[in-house]
């Protein structure tokens, strides 16, 4: 009879220890759906933790990955983290402001409408017509696209019209050169000489405008811009590439380089940041290896300046400024052949295809879709070309 009763009151111990789990559970389930609601009314309650274990480059690129996927709480958590490392980072700063920020507060009302083409994608837009690829966020939320990576081709894109956008449309298909500098103590000795000929019959006046030539011509004329690119390229081609920087960066104090007077002088950065590697100075290496990518940018070389910021990011890891315009580079490479070959893939034409899957994988080795259709791609062909034979 005792065991009897043992038994039943460690059964109704047990009922009572269940009811009570219940009913925490339902307590639980009630405040997590509070907390859910509330974070809908308010994000700043949502709270997302960066993920552990990454380097700041694997950090700053999982960051653009979820702003791309549209996931911006998971893109803050890693910004503010990878600022704790890199603490100067503006673009890190740029993207967060892009987050915090309501479209509407962040560009004008003010726009214009262009259509995605082939190749183009939303940090293609930002980077023509905004001064930066990075903005591809901001410009996704002025559009009202939650996911700035799912945009079609032939879609219609509102462009804020900001002072920037306003001066790219206004610019001509294509811009002349910028006029050369006006040598201003040519010029005096030219107005002296022409003095000197206009008074030749006062034989005082004509001996001392005679003297101020002769001492003003004595003198040491500045170097030209011409001279300069002229033995800048002497010294490229005799493969010394430290003088040829030295003239480069003389160069520079003229205001914008010519295409030609840019292609030369990145042969000659190129050229000195290999020849400090080998010499184990790979901080000032890696410097020379970005001002080259950056000149390789403005020649509208995107492939060469991404291979130019990934040579200087490997030479000198702490060169953030480098990996940061390295992975924007890459995201913006990276979506601009995919769409290429995905359009082309579709016309049939797989050697094109092919070549620019590959430069997707050149550049982001990781990217899974360009893996698989090239796959695709490669196995087409491969029957095909068994069906001709």
């Amino acid at each position: 009879m005792l065991k009897s009763r043992d038994i039943s009151a460690k059964t109704a111990l047990t009922i009572v220890l269940i009811a009570m789990l219940v009913g925490c559970k339902a307590t639980d389930k009630f405040f997590s759906k509070e907390e859910k609601q509330s974070g809908t009314a308010n994000q700043a309650q949502v709270v997302v933790q960066a993920q552990p274990g990454l380097s700041p480059r694997e950090r700053f690129s999982k960051a653009l990955e979820h702003l791309e996927q549209g996931e911006a709480p998971q893109a803050k958590a890693e910004l503010q983290a990878y600022l704790i490392n890199i603490p100067a980072s503006s673009s890190a700063k740029e993207l967060l402001k892009q987050i915090d920020s309501p479209a509407s507060s962040y560009f004008p009302p003010e726009f214009f409408e262009v259509t995605l083409s082939s190749g183009e994608s939303l940090s293609t837009l930002a980077g023509k017509y905004l001064n930066s690829p990075l903005k591809f966020y901001a410009l996704a939320k002025y559009n009202d696209i939650a996911s700035p990576s799912r945009v079609n081709i032939g879609q219609t894109i509102r462009i804020p019209l900001t002072a920037e956008a306003k001066f790219v449309r206004s610019q001509p298909a294509k811009t002349p050169e910028k006029q050369k500098p006006v040598d201003v103590k040519a010029k005096e000795i030219e107005v002296a000489t022409e003095t000197q000929a206009d008074n030749a019959e006062d034989p005082i006046e004509d001996a001392v405008t005679s003297e101020l030539v002769k001492a003003e011509t004595a003198k040491p004329m500045p170097p030209s811009q011409d001279s300069l690119l002229e033995r800048m390229t002497t010294l490229t081609q005799q493969q010394d590439f430290a003088a040829a920087v030295e003239q480069y960066q003389s160069l520079k104090a003229f205001g914008d380089l010519s295409r030609d007077a840019r292609s030369i002088a990145l042969i000659a950065l190129e050229g000195y940041g290999q020849q400090l590697a080998a010499t184990d100075k790979k901080d000032q290496a890696s410097i020379n290896f970005a001002e080259a990518a950056g000149l390789s940018l403005l020649n509208g070389n995107k492939m060469q300046a991404f291979r130019d910021f990934k040579q200087a990011t490997e030479l000198h890891p702490q060169n953030s400024q480098a990996m940061e315009e390295m992975l924007i580079l890459q995201k913006e490479i990276s979506d601009q052949y995919h769409r290429e070959a995905s359009s082309a893939f579709r016309r049939q034409e797989l050697d094109t295809a092919i070549d620019k899957w590959e430069k997707v994988l050149e550049v982001d080795p990781n990217h899974n879709s360009a893996k698989l259709y090239l796959a695709q791609a490669l196995e087409l062909k491969e029957r095909l070309e068994k069906i001709k034979n």
